[in-house]
């Protein structure tokens, strides 16, 4: 079945709309016609199941059948917070870390980011737009939070509250390790976070700041890895560490 991001949720009293480039993917790329089924997210974990009643140029309306049960939040939600890298490498970080079921994006400018965009709330709403993108893809019904653009000392200070708090360096000598997991600390949910850095790493100054403020020290291995590509890594680790990438079925 067809899915489509939906802003507004739809209700019962009024027909569900896709439009612009939704609108124009459902009727002239997948070309659904009217009575079609297809499901619809908002990315706050629900979805509705609908039937197509109506296409028109740039709109298609949509009768809400009915709604899709909500699987439960997970214990624990892993965020990514990256520093900026050129602009399709943070678009492909958006899009992994979404894919992988992160809850939040938190960019941040470090000492060797490229040059703060000129327009930072025209590019976290681009951010944004990617995570829904990503979320229907990948059949996530809950989209990644894309956090304004902040300082590191502001990231630092946004993710001070949470249950945990991994520094990926690659100065730092010890493995991905942690002192806790699902099996050995079931206690712990709430929000973890995974920081990397820009493509010219941390400086030892940012390191130890962030290291003296509660983060634990973690590396990637001994290989140097894009900048993106460490964030989707250190993203995937926490998540199968901690998060729901790593939950088994139950065996019969």
């Amino acid at each position: 079945m067809r899915r489509f991001f939906l802003e507004k949720q739809p209700a019962a009293s009024r027909p569900a709309v896709l439009e612009g480039v939704q609108a124009r993917n459902a009727a002239s790329v997948l070309r659904l016609a009217i009575g079609a089924r297809v499901e619809l997210f908002n990315g706050s974990g629900r979805a509705w199941e609908a039937e197509i009643t109506d296409i028109s140029p740039g709109r298609v309306d949509l009768a809400v059948l009915s709604e899709r049960p909500a699987p439960p939040p997970p214990a624990v939600r892993v965020h990514l917070a990256m520093a900026l890298v050129k602009p399709k490498k943070m678009d492909l970080a958006v899009r992994m870390a979404t894919e992988l079921g992160a809850a939040g994006f938190h960019p941040f400018e470090a000492a060797r980011s490229v040059p703060r965009p000129k327009d930072p709330d025209a590019r976290g709403e681009r951010w944004q737009k990617i995570a829904w993108e990503a979320a229907k893809q990948s059949r996530n019904n809950q989209a990644m939070t894309v956090f304004p653009l902040a300082s590191l000392a502001e990231a630092e200070a946004r993710t001070r509250g949470f249950a945990l708090r991994v520094l990926f360096w690659e100065n730092q000598p010890a493995p991905f390790s942690l002192p806790m997991g699902p099996e050995s600390a079931p206690g712990l949910s709430g929000d973890v976070l995974a920081m990397v850095g820009p493509e010219g790493g941390f400086t030892p100054v940012e390191a130890k700041t962030l290291l003296d403020s509660g983060f634990l020290p973690a590396a990637l291995g001994p290989r140097i890895l894009r900048a993106e590509t460490a964030a989707a890594m250190a993203c995937g680790l926490l998540q199968y560490t901690l998060g729901d990438l790593g939950e088994r079925g139950e065996e019969g």
